[in-house]
Order: C-alpha cells, then sequence, then structure tokens
C-alpha cells in the first residue's frame, strides 16, 4: 500500500486554522469600530516597509535608523499584492500575511507528516497556530512569508527522487534559498541548510559546490550591489540601525535568558527549552534531518545572541519542532486519556483570545506610525 499524504484532510484543518486566526482580526477589527476609532494597518516597522515598497530606500544617516535596515523581499511582493489587487500597503501586507500563512500550514502538515507523525499529523499546527506570532494579524510583517519559503526550502530538500531533476537542484532550491537571503538576516539559515546538502553532494567538486551556494545567495547578494551602487557601501544596511550592534552580544545572551525566565513568557520558555532538547538529541521516531537541524539550530541561536528581548521572544514563534514533539508526544496519548483534545482546544483558545487583545492593542497603536 502506498503511503500517501491525505491532502484533504490537511486543507480541512488549515481551513480550520486560518478561520480562527482571521475571526480573531475581524473581532479586534469591529471592536475597535464599535468604539469609533479607526483600525490602524500599519503600524510599527510597516512604516519602514511601506516607504521601501513604494518610495525605494532612503539614504543614510549616521546614528540614526532609517529603513536601509530592512531587507527588500517582503515590501517587494507586498507591492506586487498591492498592484494585483488594489488597496494600501498596510492591507495588502495583510493579505499577503494571511496567504501566505494558509500555504505555509499546509506545507507544514506535509514536512510534519514525512517527519513521521502521519496519523495525527494536524495537531502540531494546531498548536502553533496558538503561538501569537506565528502569523501577524494587526501588521504587515515578514513572519509568514518567511515560514512559506523556509518550510518550502526543507520539504523540497526532502524529495530525493525530484532532486535528481535539474530544474529542481538548480533553480527550485536556489529560488527558495536566495528568496530567504533577501528577506532577513534570519534567512542565512536557509543558507546554512541548503549549503549542508550541496557541499555534501559537491565535495569531490568544490567549485561546482560553491557556484550552487552562490546561486542560493542571490537576493542578499542583487541586495548588497544595489545598496553598491546607490550608496557605495554594499554592507551599508548593517550600519544602519543599533540592533545590529546587539548581535552576538555574549552578555546579551545571559541578559536574554535571565529576562526570559524572570518573566517566564508563555509558551516561549517551553518553547525555547524543548526545540534545543529536539535539536541536540531528536528522538528516533522523528527523522530531522541534518539540514533540518542547522536550520532550526540557526534560527534558535540568532535571537539568543541578539540583546533585544523583543527580537528573542518572537524569532522563538517560527521554531516549531517543539509544537511538533509535543503534537507527537500528545497524539500518543490521545487515545488513552480523553482530556488531552479538550485541555489542548482551551489551551489554543486561550492563547487565539489573547491574540485578539494584542490585535486590538496593535491597531489602535499610533506612535510610529509616522508615514501616514
Amino acid at each position: 500500500m502506498v503511503d500517501v499524504f491525505p491532502w484533504a484532510k490537511a486543507a480541512k484543518w488549515a481551513s480550520l486554522i486560518l478561520v480562527m486566526k482571521v475571526l480573531v482580526f475581524a473581532g479586534a477589527f469591529l471592536y475597535i469600530l464599535s468604539q469609533g476609532g479607526v483600525p490602524n494597518m500599519c503600524t510599527w516597522d510597516c512604516g519602514y516597509y511601506r516607504e521601501i515598497g513604494t518610495k525605494g530606500y532612503s539614504l543614510f544617516v549616521p546614528k540614526a535608523q532609517t529603513n536601509l535596515a530592512f531587507y527588500p523581499g517582503f515590501p517587494l511582493v507586498t507591492s506586487m499584492v498591492m498592484k494585483i489587487f488594489g488597496g494600501s500597503f498596510g492591507w495588502s501586507g495583510i493579505l499577503l500575511n494571511f496567504m501566505a500563512y494558509a500555504l505555509t500550514i499546509m506545507i507544514a502538515m506535509r514536512w510534519t507528516w514525512e517527519l513521521g507523525v502521519k496519523e495525527y499529523f494536524w495537531l502540531p499546527m494546531l498548536l502553533w497556530a496558538s503561538d501569537r506570532f506565528t502569523l501577524w494579524s494587526h501588521v504587515p510583517y515578514t513572519e509568514s512569508l518567511f515560514m512559506l519559503f523556509g518550510l518550502g526550502l526543507l520539504l523540497l530538500l526532502r524529495q530525493d527522487s525530484l532532486r535528481e531533476k535539474k530544474y529542481i537542484e538548480w533553480l527550485a532550491l536556489p529560488f527558495l534559498a536566495g528568496a530567504l537571503s533577501g528577506m532577513r538576516l534570519v534567512g542565512m539559515a536557509g543558507i546554512a541548510s541548503w549549503g549542508w546538502g550541496e557541499i555534501k553532494s559537491f565535495l569531490k567538486n568544490p567549485v561546482k559546490g560553491a557556484f550552487a551556494l552562490l546561486l542560493g545567495l542571490w537576493g542578499f547578494l542583487a541586495f548588497c550591489f544595489y545598496l553598491y551602487h546607490t550608496q557605495g557601501d554594499a554592507l551599508i544596511s548593517f550600519q544602519a540601525t543599533s540592533a545590529w550592534g546587539r548581535y552576538f552580544d555574549l552578555m546579551g545572551f545571559f541578559r536574554n535568558m535571565f529576562y526570559l525566565l524572570k518573566h517566564f513568557y508563555f509558551p516561549t520558555v517551553p518553547v525555547l527549552f524543548i526545540t534545543a532538547y529536539v535539536l541536540i538529541k531528536p528522538p528516533k521516531a522523528l527523522s530531522f534531518r541534518p539540514t533540518e537541524r542547522w536550520f532550526f539550530g540557526f534560527l534558535l541561536l540568532l535571537p539568543l545572541l541578539n540583546s533585544i528581548p523583543l527580537s528573542t521572544t518572537r524569532y522563538f514563534s517560527v521554531l516549531f519542532p517543539a509544537y511538533v514533539f509535543v503534537g507527537w508526544k500528545a497524539a500518543n496519548v490521545i487515545s488513552v486519556k480523553r482530556w488531552v483534545p479538550v485541555a489542548l482546544v482551551l489551551f489554543v483558545g486561550s492563547e487565539l483570545l489573547w491574540q485578539g487583545f494584542l490585535t486590538v492593542k496593535y491597531m489602535r497603536f499610533e506612535a510610529l506610525n509616522w508615514l501616514n
């Protein structure tokens, strides 16, 4: 009997998860309208993204944060959505968030199924949906699109028969890896994971392997070429915000750990430790490949080496080996412990209510919306 992934069942669960997220967004939006307010669809970093997508990059100003600190991938795709569907940059970004999130759920369930979670492959994604930062429904942001390309890369790397085709090896894989590298700094995790496989494949031909890796950096290299052409410095984005100076800060790492433990962000702290455990000692029943451990390991380390606690808490949302592990464990006891599904639904429901509160809060937040 051929082991075939149940796409129809996956689509039903993806639709349910997406509907829950849409209801949270719609409820917050309607609540603000009922209070006589006007929901703000482009707060916080969206101002920078909108400026990039509609006006382009600004000139570098020493000791001042500018949009040069933000990579071009997300605003370019959002601008394309805006041209296709019309509307404002903010609404186009929200639409892109939801569309990318829907596709990400499908790919994530297929990837989870291939890891070894067959019967309850949807359960880790239900738990993942409870994390408030898996989908930014209140502001256009990169997480959904980033995970779409990232998990797409990991899933394609698992298709050994497809990888024998040259257009997969030299077009599809470099496209996904390069898209990650042009979206944000942590996109280099995609290069690390893909590069691991390429180095092994081309170990006897290092020139061919080096060329393959350069293809996978096309997004980052194109951004550097643009900066060199317009600013005279290919790496000027690293000087455009003080945040870069907070990376690879050893004391920042310890401050982060103390901050997280002191405030015990839930579910951030459990996710942190479970993810680390799964990456260091993956269960035999879950077939994590070395490339996947590279990918998530890089995503785990980089935020920890950033001394900004907010970056730490929100980047952990994309580290869902923990959710896969917990979902797999829960699936093993569901048939024995009937209260497990009820507990999971209550947990997800409470987290979604909290997400609704955050959505209201940030939609009303005007302080950083300086470009309106």
